[in-house]
């Protein structure tokens, strides 16, 4: 998916609305994923994580690996902050 993208990825946010509980499995496919994306020079971010979840990432290491800074409560306001750093989503991508 990102290797075919024609524009360079620079962010991948994880809309994270549907997901309640993280089992050890998912929590080192996540930590796996953030470092594979992280080589790449592409910054990982959550959005919309409920409490619990947030727990959970806390619990197993993930929120320390990431920093507070990667979670947002809205896909707006990650957008919102994507376009703040200096990068411009084209005008018709959703937002």
């Amino acid at each position: 998916m990102i290797a075919a993208e024609v524009e360079p990825v620079q962010w991948f946010v994880l809309n994270a609305e549907a997901i309640i509980e993280l089992d050890i499995t998912a929590a080192d496919m996540l930590a796996e994923l953030a470092q594979e994306l992280q080589r790449r020079g592409i910054r990982f971010a959550m959005t919309r994580v409920k409490q619990g979840l947030f727990h959970e990432l806390e619990r197993a290491g993930l929120v320390a690996r990431l920093g507070f800074d990667a979670f947002y409560p809205t896909i707006p306001v990650a957008v919102a902050a994507f376009r703040a750093q200096g990068s411009a989503l084209p005008i018709d991508a959703p937002g």
